[in-house]
């Protein structure tokens, strides 16, 4: 009985040695496991790239905050613009007045 048993042990010991390591540890053999390993690979830098890379999340975020303070700008420099013009145009309007009184 017990040559059985270290017989069946030596043979589960022989066996053990010959799978792979990916085999004995993940379930798997060699090219499903370097298959998964490499999706998981691109994968990981895939997203590393979309979220840190020049065309990246982040590049897009500051991008609409830099077209908010565009247009922030924008819409500052019209009301700017509108009251100069506004000034401009009461000063030729005063100076007209003023020529016309001086012509007669």
């Amino acid at each position: 009985m017990n040559e059985e048993i270290e017989k069946e042990h030596c043979v589960l010991d022989e066996d053990r040695q010959k799978r792979s390591f990916s085999d004995r540890y993940f379930g798997v053999s060699w090219s499903k496991f370097l298959s998964i390993a490499g999706f998981v690979v691109a994968t990981g830098v895939y997203l590393g790239i979309l979220l840190f890379g020049d065309n990246s999340l982040e590049v897009l975020l500051d991008l609409v905050q830099y077209r908010e303070y565009q247009e922030s700008e924008i819409k500052l420099y019209q009301n700017e613009n509108a009251i100069l013009q506004k000034e401009y145009f009461e000063d030729q309007a005063l100076d007209a007045d003023y020529k016309d009184n001086i012509n007669e």
